[in-house]
């Protein structure tokens, strides 16, 4: 069976309060180019009160204290990659389906939509890769 996905443009959610504007420079290992990651998940509701808005606003409220996350990385000496802490936020993608989780085996492999019909459509900006040492807390 085919499912659709609808999806509008992705949206940036920013900091629900002001962040610190500064530029924190990384360790010798999230500089190591194998230690970079780039986080992408799906989050899914079947039910409850604006499941959409609650997880905008809750990230929103996350961004405050965990502001590097709103920020980019930035290379202001080449090779020497920094957090650039702006505040821009983080790209957020709401989508509606045309079938139940129940139906997609709750996106549990094999998958029966596409990945790529669930998770694509950012735009090309310079993406913010989370770091090994911020999952620390150091």
């Amino acid at each position: 069976m085919s499912y659709a996905v609808t999806k509008p443009s992705p949206v940036l959610v920013k900091p629900v309060s002001s962040t610190p504007t500064e530029t924190i420079p990384l360790s010798s290992i999230d500089r190591t180019a194998t230690m970079s990651v780039f986080v992408e998940f799906i989050s899914m509701f079947s039910n409850g009160e604006q499941p959409a808005k609650r997880i905008k606003e809750a990230f929103a409220k996350a961004l405050v204290p965990y502001y590097p996350v709103a920020g980019r990385i930035a290379e202001p000496t080449p090779g020497v990659p920094v957090v650039d802490c702006t505040g821009e936020g983080i790209w957020y993608v709401e989508a509606t389906a045309n079938c139940s989780l129940e139906d997609v085996n709750y996106l549990e492999r094999p998958l029966m939509i596409q990945r790529r019909r669930c998770c694509l459509g950012l735009p090309l900006v310079s993406s913010l890769k989370i770091r090994s040492s911020w999952l620390r807390g150091s």
